[in-house]
């Protein structure tokens, strides 16, 4: 089996030059801002160092935007660049700036970057993302809170532990690290305390995770384990806590940054 055969294709740009750049498993949402080589060289580099970097980078733009804007300028662009140490020429840097610097105000609004950067997942993922959203109990907004997922997130069964390549803890402390940034900057954007997400904002995590998975069928096991969601398991099973069995520590803490933090403290 080709485990890139169920990837959408992009029609935007040649497929050929896509995969001599890399394989890129999601469909882009910007044609006119994405077709670009400085844009497309940022992504690669960024799906080459693994499932959290694209947050790591997301939360690096939040941090520079200082009174919550959604805005950044140049040297902090420039800055964030040299101090996460990707390894792009100043030059490149300025080019992907004035891709989305377009009235020439010297700021950029940092979202549409990130979501040209990840793009949008195929119909297979989102089908999946929504199957998992659907299965909790959401309140009155029609959202599920953080503390919920937190608990129902099962990391004994990931692909990855069960292939032993991590550990329980490990898997599940990425996962809590990668949806405490996303709280950061859903934070930054919408403004208030984060305690529940709604259906858009749970897609949206998830496409920033699958940008860096290039096989379906190893988010699909993703997906439908550590949720504990099988053929005939019609939701999420909160009353057997399977994950246990592989010893891993529901208390363990949230890793962003210098910022060290108990998530059942905060309440979620």
């Amino acid at each position: 089996r080709n485990p890139n055969q169920n990837m959408n294709n992009i029609s935007i740009v040649n497929s050929n030059e896509i995969h001599n750049k890399g394989n890129i498993n999601q469909e882009i949402k910007n044609s006119n801002r994405i077709n670009s080589d400085p844009l497309l060289n940022l992504r690669n580099l960024i799906i080459s160092r693994g499932p959290k970097s694209i947050f790591t980078f997301q939360r690096m733009l939040a941090i520079y935007d200082r009174n919550n804007s959604g805005i950044i300028s140049l040297d902090d662009f420039i800055n964030i660049f040299q101090i996460y140490n990707l390894n792009i020429p100043d030059s490149e840097i300025k080019n992907i700036f004035d891709i989305y610097d377009q009235n020439l105000s010297g700021t950029i609004n940092y979202p549409l970057l990130i979501n040209d950067l990840i793009g949008q997942m195929n119909e297979k993922r989102t089908s999946l993302v929504e199957k998992v959203f659907n299965n909790f109990n959401k309140n009155e907004k029609g959202e599920i809170s953080l503390k919920e997922i937190k608990q129902a997130y099962n990391p004994g069964k990931h692909p990855d532990v069960l292939n032993g390549k991590k550990t329980p803890n490990e898997v599940f402390g990425d996962f809590l690290d990668m949806l405490e940034i996303y709280r950061e900057y859903i934070y930054n954007i919408k403004g208030g305390y984060i305690i529940s997400i709604n259906l858009e904002d749970f897609k949206q995590f998830y496409s920033e995770i699958s940008l860096s998975i290039k096989d379906d069928y190893f988010f699909e096991n993703m997906m439908l384990n550590c949720w504990n969601i099988g053929n005939n398991n019609n939701g999420l099973n909160r009353n057997n806590d399977s994950g246990n069995n592989y010893g891993y520590d529901r208390n363990i803490r949230a890793r962003t940054g210098q910022q060290i933090m108990n998530m059942n403290n905060r309440g979620y």
